[in-house]
């Protein structure tokens, strides 16, 4: 009997806090979307620790940002390096979280990367299975990654925002395959829609 009691008090209390963080999610204007689903595209510039070695780069970001703090992506980018005449294409899944700074809003990422290099020759021969990763000369190398930057909002309408983004980017490869470090910045723009 003693057990059904506090069996049944237990539920109360979790009922009530489910009942407790519905009323705050719902009738709390600055909570009243569970998420954002995001998604950018920019433009950047990298450099590697080999002499001479610049590259440009593109950007296309999709994430879901979770209670307006945390959340999770997924980067695609293509790269031309100088060095070797490389095409540079990258893969990354990460985590980034926000603060909030007056209207803008400072961010720190780290993710996963997988990225491969491959010459121009490797692209010309079929770009499709170059781009894939399943050509030949091929290297494929995993590492991290690092970013730190700014969301600032140009727009808004209730639950659609479009922002701008500007980002320091920092990623890491062990091994000898190519350069082990790659540091650059990245300017991209951007929309956030509250689900």
């Amino acid at each position: 009997m003693v057990s059904r009691v506090r069996k049944s008090c237990g539920w109360l209390r979790f009922g009530g806090m489910v009942v407790g963080l519905w009323i705050l999610l719902s009738h709390n204007p600055s909570f009243a979307d569970v998420g954002h689903i995001r998604v950018s595209a920019g433009l950047g510039g990298l450099g590697s620790e080999w002499r001479g070695d610049g590259a440009m780069a593109t950007q296309l970001k999709l994430g879901f940002r979770l209670f307006d703090v945390v959340g999770l992506y997924g980067d695609f980018g293509l790269a031309y390096a100088d060095v070797d005449q490389r095409v540079i294409t990258q893969f990354a899944i990460g985590i980034q979280a926000w603060a909030r700074i007056g209207i803008t809003r400072p961010f720190v990422r780290v993710s996963l990367v997988h990225q491969h290099e491959e010459s121009l020759s490797v692209i010309a021969g079929d770009f499709g299975r170059a781009i894939l990763g399943l050509g030949e000369g091929i290297r494929h190398r995993g590492g991290v990654g690092f970013g730190l930057g700014v969301d600032i909002p140009v727009y808004r309408r209730k639950k659609l925002e479009l922002f701008m983004t500007v980002e320091a980017i920092v990623k890491w490869f062990p091994g000898d395959m190519g350069p082990a470090v790659y540091a650059g910045g990245a300017l991209a723009f951007g929309l956030n829609y509250g689900v």
